[in-house]
């Protein structure tokens, strides 16, 4: 499809579970394109952290049977660490056979149980701090993760392709919030960062302010593969005529875009595909949104994909961002990424101290 790559059904469960937690953050490319991004806790653990550390042992015997590791005397157990690869496999099933190699993948799978093995330490940490989450915010978080999905059904097909039975998940949710709420209360409360700092990164980083000419579009599509016949190609663009007429006599762009567009992923929202700057879109589909002024449609379009009625709902320019639009981002992003760092070196003081054997094949 010429439209924009749309994250999976899945996105949102994966962002929320991908090894335990989750944490909300400002990254700080924020404040060039989006306002707010979601990243998982597990990107405050040591990634790098060696498997061989002077306090690990390697070990695999048959009375460790379903376990991974040992951290303190606390087990990882094969069924988290395989939750834990879950959406990785996804990813690389999807890139196809001989994209990831076989050393490739053995340093991925050292990379996630360090991560379960940082995760681990953080928990137990905010346990001893008297971390305690209530049953009302876990069954909140999860009825906020539930919604993100059209149906019950959905969400139910999303655990089970994650391995979550709903009681796991639940657990899991409470791990990510001890956690999260440990770090807020231990590093995040503690860390500030002063307006020099902010307009400095702004100062030394006048690419990132930069915003791009956007347009936001919707579109009516019928679809015909490139390779048809003429006479296929001719039926598909005489459908789109028939459309074109009834948008011309004052049928509801939107609700036409939901009965008969062929694009499965914009057609529920009115064939909404939102902003979309240039080089995001095949090239003759990209053209003739932005030869639009807002609120106009287009004529028939022809891509590699079918054919397409395009209404532009608004128009952005380009232009940079002011220091004092982008002040608060910023000031987010700095204090987040300082976070992180500072979680980074008490994980690998942890880690450094803990006592953890390792039983992954």
């Amino acid at each position: 499809m010429q439209c924009k790559l749309r994250n999976c059904l899945l996105a949102i469960i994966v962002c929320f579970l991908s090894i335990c937690c989750v944490t909300r953050t400002q990254a700080e490319e924020s404040t060039t394109t989006k306002k707010s991004t979601t990243t998982n806790i597990n990107d405050t653990t040591n990634n790098s952290a060696a498997i061989d550390k002077s306090a690990t042992t390697n070990k695999s015997t048959t009375t460790n049977k379903g376990k991974v590791a040992l951290v303190n005397g606390a087990t990882i157990s094969q069924e988290q660490f395989d939750r834990a690869m879950t959406p990785y496999q996804q990813q690389i099933a999807a890139m196809g056979e001989g994209a990831v190699t076989d050393e490739q993948l053995i340093d991925l799978k050292k990379k996630v149980l360090e991560k379960l093995i940082g995760n681990e330490l953080l928990y137990r940490e905010s346990q001893k701090d008297g971390i305690a989450i209530e049953d009302k915010e876990i069954s909140e978080t999860f009825e906020s993760q539930k919604a993100q999905f059209k149906t019950a059904a959905e969400f139910q097909e999303a655990l089970k392709q994650l391995n979550y039975s709903e009681a796991a998940f639940r657990d899991q949710i409470k791990i990510g919030l001890s956690i999260q709420g440990y770090i807020e209360k231990k590093f995040a409360q503690n860390t500030t960062i002063s307006d020099e700092e902010a307009k400095k990164y702004y100062d030394d980083n006048p690419d990132y302010f930069k915003q791009t000419a956007q347009v936001k579009a919707s579109h009516i599509m019928i679809m015909v593969d490139s390779n048809a016949d003429q006479a296929k190609k001719d039926e598909a663009k005489k459908k789109l005529e028939k459309i074109m007429k009834r948008l011309k006599a004052g049928e509801d762009f939107a609700a036409l875009a939901k009965e008969v567009s062929e694009d499965a992923n914009s057609k529920d929202n009115g064939g909404d595909l939102d902003y979309f700057s240039k080089g995001q879109m095949v090239q003759a589909f990209e053209d003739a949104a932005f030869a639009l002024k807002k609120g106009e449609i287009s004529d028939i379009v022809e891509t590699e994909y079918g054919y397409h009625i395009i209404k532009l709902t608004d128009k952005i320019d380009a232009k940079t961002i002011s220091y004092e639009e982008a002040k608060n981002d910023i000031l987010d992003g700095l204090k987040t990424n300082k976070v992180n760092s500072d979680v980074n070196k008490y994980v690998t003081e942890l880690r450094s101290k803990a006592v953890v054997e390792i039983f992954l094949n």
